[in-house]
C-alpha cells in the first residue's frame, strides 16, 4: 500500500521487486503506475483529480474538512475524514476479496485501511517519515494536520507487526515517542557497475536530482555556486512543481554555471549520475525531518561513482564520513559551504569517486535487502 506510483517511487518500487523474488504473490494498492511492474491485481487511490478543476475542487475539500476536524476533534470523526478525503470505501471490499499473509504499508494515511483489512496477516509499516513533525514550521501542519497525525501513530504504530525506517535519529525519535523500536533499511539503489571516470583540473561538474519543493529552499545551492570559482558548473534535474521550477530557472537567470535538464527516468539516474564529478545537496533544515533524512540521493551518488557535498545534516554526515565518499560543511551557510568546496583539489574529488567505489556493493539494496528479507520470515513465522 502507497500513496505513489510503485514503478517510479524508488522504496515501494525494490519492495516490490523483493517481495516477487521471495516468491510472493504481490498485489497493490496505489496510484496508476506510468511503466509496467511486476503485480497481479492494482487498486487504484482515486483521490486525485486529472484536470485542473478537479485539482482546485479535491484541495478546497482537503481544506474545508481539515477545518471542521479542528473544530471536531474527536478521533472517530478525524478516521472518518481521512476514509472519505482517501475514499477507502471504494477500495476495502475489493481487497477483503483477497487472503493476505503480508501487508506492507508505505504511508500512515493508509494504516487505518490497512487494520480494516488484517484479518491473519501481519502488517509491515514502513515510516519514511517522522510524521508528526513532517511540515512542523508550517502553521497550518501545527493547527490542522499535527492532530490527525498525532492519534494515527499513537493508535496504530503499536499494533503494527514490525515498522522499517530510513535512518537512525527517525529510529530513535519514534522510540522515544511512541516506544516502537523500528528496524533502519536505508534507501540504497540496486547496485550498478559503472566506471570511475578522471576529474579535469579545471571543469568540475556538480549535479543535483529530486523534487523542487519551495521547502527545500534549492535557491540557497544556486546562492553557492554563485560564490565559487569558475571550476565549477552545477546542473539541476528536477521534478515536481512546474511553477517552483520556472522561480530557480529565472532565479539563476545570470548565473552561465548552472544548467537546468530534463528529468530522466527512474532507471536512467545512476547512469546520468555517472557523467559528473560531484553530487550536490545542499539543505537547510527547517525541520527534524529534513535535518535527520537520508534520501535516496545521496546513495545514488554513491553508486555513480561520484563525489559527494553536503551540509551537516546529522545521518547523512555520519556515511559521508564513515565512507569519506566527499566533504561536509562546516555550519548550515552558503558562505561555509562554498569555502568547503573552493578549497577541493580536482585530486580529493578522485579520491572520493574511489571511496565511492570502495563503498558501492555495501551501499547497494542488494546488500541492504537482507535485513529486510530475514525480517520478512521472521515475520511469517512468529
Amino acid at each position: 500500500m502507497c500513496m505513489a506510483d510503485p514503478s517510479c517511487n524508488p522504496r515501494p518500487n525494490r519492495i516490490i521487486n523483493l517481495l516477487n523474488e521471495m516468491g510472493y504473490v504481490v498485489d497493490a494498492v496505489c496510484h496508476k503506475p506510468k511503466t509496467s511492474i511486476e503485480v497481479r491485481k492494482f487498486f487504484f487511490l482515486k483521490y486525485n483529480a486529472s484536470s485542473a478543476v478537479g485539482v482546485v475542487f479535491n484541495r478546497m475539500r482537503s481544506h474545508v474538512l481539515y477545518f471542521v476536524s479542528f473544530i471536531l476533534r474527536f478521533e472517530k470523526f478525524l478516521l472518518w475524514v481521512n476514509d472519505f478525503r482517501l475514499r477507502f470505501s471504494s477500495l476495502q471490499h475489493s481487497i477483503m476479496e483477497n487472503q493476505y499473509s503480508l501487508i506492507v504499508v508505505e504511508n500512515i494515511e493508509l494504516l487505518p485501511l490497512a487494520f480494516r483489512c488484517k484479518r491473519d496477516s501481519k502488517i509491515l509499516f514502513d515510516a519514511r517519515e517522522y510524521y508528526t513533525r513532517e511540515f512542523e514550521s508550517s502553521r497550518f501542519f501545527k493547527l490542522f494536520i499535527f492532530p490527525f497525525r498525532k492519534i494515527l501513530c499513537e493508535k496504530f504504530l503499536p499494533r503494527c507487526d514490525r515498522t522499517i525506517t530510513v535512518s537512525p535519529s527517525l529510529a530513535k525519535a519514534f522510540d522515544i515517542e511512541f516506544g516502537i523500536c523500528p528496524l533502519v533499511i536505508r534507501s540504497v539503489p540496486y547496485f550498478h557497475d559503472v566506471p570511475v571516470t578522471p576529474t579535469l583540473e579545471n571543469k568540475i561538474r556538480m549535479v543535483h536530482h529530486g523534487v523542487a519543493h519551495v521547502g527545500r529552499n534549492i535557491e540557497k545551492m544556486i546562492d553557492v555556486v554563485k560564490l565559487l570559482d569558475k571550476r565549477y558548473t552545477l546542473d539541476f534535474y528536477l521534478v515536481g512543481s512546474s511553477k517552483y521550477i520556472a522561480e530557480l530557472k529565472n532565479y539563476a537567470r545570470n548565473t552561465p554555471a548552472i544548467s537546468f535538464r530534463s528529468p530522466v527516468s527512474f532507471s536512467e539516474i545512476i547512469p546520468m549520475l555517472n557523467q559528473f564529478d560531484v553530487g550536490f545537496y545542499y539543505l537547510e533544515p527547517s525541520g527534524f525531518n529534513y535535518l535527520s533524512c537520508l534520501p535516496n540521493k545521496l546513495f545514488e551518488f554513491i553508486q555513480a561513482r561520484i563525489a559527494v557535498i553536503i551540509g551537516p545534516s546529522l545521518d547523512m554526515k555520519d556515511i559521508v564520513t564513515k565512507y569519506k565518499v566527499g566533504v561536509v560543511s562546516n555550519d548550515f551557510t552558503c558562505e561555509s559551504m562554498a569555502s568547503v568546496i573552493n578549497n577541493l583539489r580536482y585530486l580529493d574529488i578522485d579520491q572520493f569517486k574511489s571511496n565511492s567505489d570502495a563503498a558501492a556493493k555495501e551501499l547497494s539494496f542488494e546488500n541492504e535487502s537482507k535485513k529486510l528479507k530475514s525480517l520478512i520470515c521472521e515475520m511469517q513465522t512468529s
